[in-house]
């Protein structure tokens, strides 16, 4: 009894136990739940600082780069997601519900099985420190600027992301390569390429390819015969999806950035492959394959993301004609053929990546085009411009019909701002579009939806 007399507590719960919301035994200097996981127990609050207000105290990266692989690590990410979830106010499921229903739509990376099985397992536990990284990056990615309670704590989704930047490098630094880490930086790299930093999706996706190639994700598309990559704890049509994945984002940012010579790091298979499979919670393990990459607009499906892929090997071609200087042959009726089929065949085609990498490898199709002609074919040249002015008024047309039928700005694509700037830069140097009024009325439209996308993803 005289022992327990002595035993000193504090006056109020350590900071994490705070974050997670559980509670605390008081215990000084350390309480039981930090001293059992080795983390550093604080009681008081410090001063707030730029990392701080990026919900990421200075004890914290202290704590982090201290820790190496195992619980300690594993608990203070988890301290993360706690954090996340009090200053959000949106449940693991809550979550999963948004990434699942509006995302997972356009880069079906993740399954939803999967995930939802893992969360599970770790409801009253720590999960390790790549699933907790993977939590940050989904809530990177549905966070909204008007998401989160209204008062100080309240937190903004720059401020996650700088967050998950912050531990997403400590644990890859540890841990080399997951599948969850990739998962991760893949979300990363989609949320900086849909913020308008092409330059820094391109650097954070570069390190999802480097940690897939670690894996050998890229024979994940492979027919099981030739299947040569390791057995890894996810199913192959998970992995196949991923490498699909960084295959699809890789040649959207790609179409952003500054250099006239775009370059891929990433080859579209040649052969035998398998396309992307659909991760919808009642998959089945068939997925599509082919023998070869020609007369990819015969086989167009209604799998959204299996279109999107289709249109990736219409673009590789046409960058492959603008790096050899060579003429794009019959590449634009290829294209349109596709294209027609697509845009009827699937319910988010208006909408999707399908329609931007399609629509822009069409453009720069014609481009290419118009770089091969000489300047007196003047009859040509205008047949050509006609085709650019096609593509720009199917793309504003999509954004008139979104803006007619579909209320919420996550039901489209996190490419729409570049494309409708593409296609509004051809609107207005063209006065023969001016002149239409539904096409002008269309470009409002476009111009009305940049401004809610932006608002949507702001800059960070």
């Amino acid at each position: 009894m005289a022992a327990d007399d002595s035993i000193q507590r504090a006056s109020q719960v350590c900071n994490n136990c705070k974050t997670r919301k559980k509670a605390c035994d008081k215990l000084l200097p350390t309480c039981s739940y930090c001293s059992k996981r080795g983390l550093a127990c604080r009681y008081e609050r410090t001063p707030e600082s730029r990392a701080e207000s990026a919900g990421v105290s200075v004890g914290s990266i202290a704590d982090l780069l201290s820790c190496d692989v195992g619980p300690k690590l594993d608990g203070l990410v988890n301290l993360q997601v706690c954090h996340a979830i009090h200053r959000t106010g949106i449940s693991i499921d809550e979550l999963a519900n948004r990434f699942f229903h509006y995302f997972h739509q356009w880069l079906p990376i993740i399954s939803p099985a999967t995930f939802r099985e893992t969360a599970t397992k770790y409801q009253h536990g720590v999960p390790p420190a790549d699933f907790s990284v993977l939590l940050l990056s989904m809530y990177v990615i549905v966070l909204r600027p008007t998401d989160g309670p209204m008062h100080k704590d309240d937190i903004r989704p720059k401020d996650l992301y700088n967050t998950v930047k912050i531990f997403l490098g400590h644990v890859q630094t540890k841990l080399c390569s997951s599948i969850l880490l990739v998962q991760a930086t893949i979300l990363v790299a989609s949320y900086e390429y849909a913020c308008g930093k092409p330059g820094g999706a391109y650097v954070s996706l570069g390190l999802a390819l480097r940690m897939g190639y670690v894996l050998e994700l890229q024979h994940s598309v492979m027919p099981d015969s030739l299947h040569k990559g390791p057995l890894l704890q996810h199913s192959r049509a998970e992995q196949k999806n991923i490498w699909w994945g960084i295959i699809v984002m890789e040649r959207l940012i790609v179409l952003e950035l500054p250099s006239k010579h775009l370059s891929l790091s990433t080859r579209y298979p040649r052969g035998q492959f398998e396309f992307p499979a659909d991760l919808s919670d009642d998959f089945n393990g068939n997925t599509p394959s082919t023998n070869g990459a020609g007369n990819h607009h015969d086989h167009v499906t209604k799998d959204d993301f299996a279109n999107v892929v289709r249109a990736c090997y219409y673009l590789d071609a046409v960058l492959m004609t603008m790096d050899s200087m060579s003429s794009p042959g019959d590449l634009n009726g290829q294209i349109l053929d596709f294209l027609r089929i697509a845009m009827g065949s699937s319910a988010h085609a208006p909408h999707s990546e399908t329609l931007t990498i399609a629509t822009r490898s069409l453009m720069l199709c014609h481009k290419t085009i118009l770089n091969h002609l000489p300047s007196e074919d003047i009859e040509q040249r205008r047949s050509t411009e006609d085709a650019l002015d096609s593509a720009a008024t199917m793309i504003l047309e999509a954004a008139y019909d979104h803006s007619e039928h579909f209320g919420d700005i996550d039901a489209i694509s996190l490419s729409c701002f570049y494309c409708l700037d593409v296609a509004l830069q051809q609107y207005e140097k063209r006065p023969n579009l001016q002149q239409q009024g539904h096409i002008t009325q269309a470009a409002q439209s476009a111009r009305c939806l940049m401004g809610v996308f932006r608002g949507r993803w702001p800059t960070p």
